[in-house]
């Protein structure tokens, strides 16, 4: 019987050595991406200004909100600033959010400030937002605020029920440009839909858009 070369395989070896080639490539792959990530390029992209490293610092030391019903200060919405009161409300859920204005503890008018100042604090970097609603935002957040304080005044109770105004009452939430939101020009980041934006400013909301307002959400 001839012996083969030294560095013959058999077939199970050439199996695991086909299934080895891709599962190294893989993990190759997934070093280089966390190493990217974690690259000093990377976080300048995504790091928040830091001007607010103190306060997000602070912030981890806090248990409360602080007090309650902070004026609404709407001649500060352009200067991007956060408070520590505001850097608070924008560390919680959309869930979250909903329920302490219900509760009384944050007015819809105060979280949608603090969401349109961090927003515009940040869209010179990211350029996530390309239509914006601001003035129509805020006065639905007053509206949503004088609603809540008739509920309370007719039931007796500061706290009010998610089944008396929708899961989301109060919250507002922004909407991924290519989908369809009712008045809003949709142009799918396509330059020659965005010249024209009469034209592809759709007439109803899309599926998911429809669904956020059943839940009573601000869009």
């Amino acid at each position: 019987r001839e012996m083969g070369p030294p560095w013959e395989l058999d077939g199970w070896q050439l199996l695991a050595a086909a299934l080895a080639a891709p599962l190294l490539a893989l993990a190759l792959g997934l070093i280089a991406s966390w190493a990217w990530v974690n690259s000093p390029r990377w976080a300048g992209l995504v790091q928040r200004p830091a001007s607010h490293g103190p306060a997000l610092a602070a912030l981890n030391r806090e248990e409360a909100l602080g007090p309650r019903r902070t004026p609404v200060d709407r001649k500060a919405l352009g200067r991007g600033e956060l408070t520590l009161r505001e850097t608070r409300i924008l560390s919680h859920s959309a869930t979250a959010l909903a329920a302490l204005i219900r509760a009384g503890e944050l007015t819809s008018s105060e979280v949608c400030l603090a969401s349109l100042r961090w927003a515009r604090a940040c869209n010179p970097d990211t350029n996530a937002v390309v239509a914006w609603r601001a003035r129509a935002a805020l006065q639905e957040a007053t509206l949503a605020d004088r609603f809540l304080a008739r509920v309370r005044l007719a039931t007796g109770e500061t706290a009010v029920s998610p089944h008396a105004v929708g899961p989301f009452f109060g919250v507002g939430c922004s909407v991924k440009e290519c989908l369809g939101l009712r008045g809003m020009p949709r142009t799918s980041g396509l330059v020659p839909r965005a010249e024209d934006s009469s034209r592809v400013t759709p007439s109803q909301d899309a599926t998911v858009v429809s669904r956020l307002r059943l839940a009573a959400a601000s869009l």
